[in-house]
């Protein structure tokens, strides 16, 4: 049986809170957001893709919200905001705004502009 398309993306959008709450703690996992979802690990993951999204792309887009935020506001080092977004390198981070915006880091800080 096919699960069809939720276009709301009801789950997507409560699974993004869940996912932020989880970087305030440490490292999300799929896992780790199944067991706190009441899911077992497999229909999570079906029922994200029914909404046309995944763990990852979740994960991603709510490090990429708070990265520029964080960013924007001149909050804290790239250090300390890699680690918080649980990236093993601040290089890591680095590249990540890069893709996300076209722009180093530096960029994004006090206003410059993303």
């Amino acid at each position: 049986m096919r699960t069809r398309p939720n276009p709301t993306g009801e789950l997507g959008a409560a699974m993004r809170e869940t996912v932020a709450a989880m970087l305030e703690s440490g490292i999300p996992s799929a896992g780790g957001l199944a067991t706190a979802s009441g899911l077992s690990l497999r229909t999570l993951q079906r029922r994200l893709a029914a909404e046309g999204t995944s763990f990852s792309a979740l994960l991603e887009d709510v490090r990429r919200e708070q990265a520029l935020q964080r960013l924007a506001d001149g909050v804290g080092s790239l250090a300390n905001l890699s680690a918080r977004l649980g990236y093993k390198r601040q290089s890591a981070l680095t590249r990540a705004v890069r893709r996300w915006t076209g722009r180093p880091p530096s960029r994004a800080r006090l206003g410059n502009g993303i």
